[in-house]
């Protein structure tokens, strides 16, 4: 996968990297991880999970 990061952002991170002594790629990873679990958090539709629980109880 390949995400284009504007010049700024790839700055900052490369310099939190090398403040927290850790791996560009496991820094980036780590944010997109934690992205990825709050949208996917957000998007949930509160009905959505009802019905879904109601199907799986009958």
């Amino acid at each position: 996968m390949t995400i284009d990061l504007p010049r700024i952002v790839e700055q900052e991170l490369r310099e939190l990297a090398k403040k927290q002594n850790r791996d560009l790629s496991e820094l980036i990873e780590e944010a997109v991880c934690q992205y990825l679990e709050a949208t996917a958090i957000t998007d949930i539709c509160p009905a959505d999970v009802a019905e879904t629980q109601t199907k799986l109880l009958n």
